[in-house]
């Protein structure tokens, strides 16, 4: 699997490859209980209370607004009214646009180099990550760095003076 972007990071004297890849995990209503529910792909007219989510030629995906501002109050505990309404509201735009391709799963994969900046078999990573998410990208990074760093062996730990 190829990296779609990659870095290198130094960071406490050690170099680290950052790559990322495209994950595959399928549509975002598929992978959660809090969004309105969207159709299959449909060969049909829209129904009262839905929003067109997606077209490709004649076939729609459907987003069920007037049903998804009920679950609001009930399942995701939105206040009725203005508040649920701008819930669903946001969840329709979030899924409208994943649809359109302006975000995607991905995964960051963090990889200690050697002194000659060479892959070590010491890395982590984490998957399931929407694209569009940078800075909680920079904070995987620094846990997965962190990770890589306790899999790491030492034979030298650093010392701090606690004053005693």
């Amino acid at each position: 699997m190829d990296a779609y972007k990659t870095d290198t990071l130094t960071q406490h004297c050690r170099t680290y490859l950052v790559e990322w890849f495209y994950d595959d995990m399928g549509a975002p209503w598929d992978n959660s209980d809090c969004h309105g529910p969207v159709s299959k792909w449909e060969r049909r007219s829209k129904r009262p209370g839905e929003r067109i989510l997606n077209s490709d030629r004649d076939s729609h995906r459907f987003y069920d607004f007037q049903q998804a501002v009920k679950d609001a109050v009930k399942v995701w505990g939105c206040k009725p009214g203005p508040d649920a309404v701008e819930a669903v509201e946001r969840d329709f735009e979030y899924l409208r646009r994943w649809c359109a391709d302006q975000w995607f799963y991905c995964g960051i994969r963090v990889t200690l180099l050697d002194d000659k900046g060479e892959k070590t078999d010491i890395d982590a990573s984490m998957w399931g990550i929407e694209s569009d998410a940078d800075g909680y990208h920079a904070s995987v990074i620094q846990d997965l760095i962190g990770e890589c760093d306790y899999m790491e062996p030492r034979t030298v730990y650093p010392f701090t003076y606690s004053g005693v």
